[in-house]
């Protein structure tokens, strides 16, 4: 009676596996994963550990800041920043600020960039480089001319020294541009053949393309304008902004301390209430915000 040996399939399926699994690539995608994380980690902990340490009383957070249960909760130190400065008029003067730069930034700067983009005409390379060289001046040293401008105009202290010289971007208009460029021109021509103007043409062709870009944009200036202490304090010093409301918090609390850590909880919370709105902006518009960042880089 012969038998019939079967060949050891599962075990060379196994071996070969095994050997797969370790090849240099794989091994190197896990260290690079494992990087990741460690680094993501250590990005978000101090943003954990500020959010938990600010419901600790003063006393105990610096032991053991996680551990909070129900009845450790300490609202007194959100009380206590919200009572010290008017964070109500400076989320207001901070809202008009990021509003109209806002509207500004996304209508003017894909225009620019649609026109740079798609248009030919006498000197776009010399203002296009005119432009681009705004980018290497560091801002602080274009300070001094606009505050002497704004005080001839009398706009020293009004939203108008706020916001005007920061309406458009440079870069908005540089980033638009590389974006715009990448729009075939085909969807272009048929949009003049359905009788489509220039400016409907960008309006009902190219910014609905170019959405994802849009939304990137919008999540930069506003985290740029959300975030700016120096220009507001040079300029508004009496229309505080929230970041000068939380600079304001800092100097009365450090001013008022009776020992060196007693006002550590109020300062953490005044903190956690200013960049509340920018982690909430950047949870509802991620999905877009890699797309509209490698949107233009990538021809399809």
């Amino acid at each position: 009676m012969s038998t019939v040996q079967q060949p050891a399939m599962p075990t060379r399926t196994v071996r070969r596996s095994v050997r797969s699994a370790l090849t240099p690539t794989k091994i190197g995608g896990r260290l690079l994963l494992l990087v990741a994380w460690l680094i993501g980690l250590i990005c978000v902990f101090p943003i954990a550990w500020t959010v938990f340490a600010s419901f600790r009383p003063d006393s105990s957070f610096f032991v053991n800041p996680f551990g909070i249960n129900v009845h450790e909760l300490m609202p007194y130190n959100y009380r206590s920043a919200w009572n010290q400065v008017d964070f109500a008029t400076g989320f207001k003067n901070s809202a008009v600020q990021v509003i109209i730069i806002l509207a500004t930034t996304l209508f003017f700067c894909p225009l620019a960039g649609y026109g740079f983009a798609k248009f030919d005409f006498r000197g776009k390379r010399f203002l296009f480089g005119l432009m681009m060289l705004t980018l290497f001046f560091v801002p602080i040293t274009q300070y001094i001319p606009l505050l002497l401008e704004l005080n001839n105009f009398g706009w020293l202290d009004t939203y108008h020294g706020l916001v005007i010289p920061l309406l458009v971007s440079s870069l908005g208009i540089f980033w638009m541009n590389g974006v715009i460029a990448g729009v075939p021109n085909e969807l272009l021509h048929a949009a003049r053949v359905d009788g489509c103007g220039l400016f409907s043409t960008w309006w009902r062709v190219v910014m609905p393309v170019i959405k994802p870009a849009l939304v990137s944009l919008a999540i930069v200036t506003f985290l740029t304008a959300y975030n700016d202490y120096f220009w507001p304090l040079l300029v508004v010093p009496a229309l505080p902004t929230v970041q000068m409301q939380l600079g304001a918090l800092q100097a009365a609390l450090l001013l008022n301390a009776q020992t060196t850590t007693s006002n550590w909880g109020a300062m953490l919370a005044g903190s956690v209430i200013v960049f509340a709105p920018t982690v909430v902006v950047f949870l509802v518009m991620q999905r877009f915000f890699l797309r509209g960042v490698l949107q233009g880089s990538i021809k399809e």
